[in-house]
C-alpha cells in the first residue's frame, strides 16, 4: 500500500471519536501482516522498533476524527482527490500524519541504529 491508498484507506474508515473499533481492528490487521508487533488497549494501538535503551522517541497520533458537519460536497468518508489534494474527513486531523508515520516505520523497520522509536495511534484524542 502506498502513502495515497493508505491515506484513502484510513480516510474511508469512518473513526468518529468513541467510534474508533473499526480502524482500530483493520489499522492492526495491516501493521501485524507488515510484521509490527502491535500492542493494543481499547483501541489504541502502538508498536516498538528496536527496543534498545536510549534514546527512546515517541510519536503519536491519533485515530479519531469530528464529525461530518455541513458544507461538504462529497462523501466525507470517501477519499477523492481535489486539485492534487486528498479530500475526506480526518485526512489532515490527523490521519495524515498517522499515514505519515506508518510510511516511517516502513523505512526504519529493517536499520540498525541506536535507540528505539515507539509510535502510537490513538483513541478519544
Amino acid at each position: 500500500m502506498n502513502a495515497v491508498q493508505l491515506l484513502e484507506f484510513l480516510v474511508s474508515t469512518p473513526s468518529v471519536s468513541g467510534n474508533e473499533g473499526k480502524i482500530a481492528i483493520n489499522l492492526s490487521g495491516i501493521l501485524s501482516a507488515e510484521g509490527f508487533k502491535i500492542q493494543r488497549e481499547g483501541n489504541s494501538i502502538w508498536f516498538t522498533l528496536r527496543k534498545r535503551a536510549r534514546p527512546h522517541l515517541l510519536l503519536l497520533s491519533h485515530l479519531d476524527t469530528v464529525p461530518p458537519c455541513a458544507g461538504w460536497n462529497s462523501d466525507p468518508f470517501k477519499a477523492h482527490i481535489e486539485d492534487s489534494k486528498l479530500i475526506g474527513l480526518g485526512a489532515n486531523d490527523a490521519k495524515g500524519s498517522v499515514a505519515a508515520m506508518i510510511l516511517t516505520a516502513r523505512e526504519l523497520q529493517h536499520r540498525d541504529s541506536e535507540g528505539s522509536i515507539t509510535l502510537a495511534f490513538v483513541a478519544d484524542e
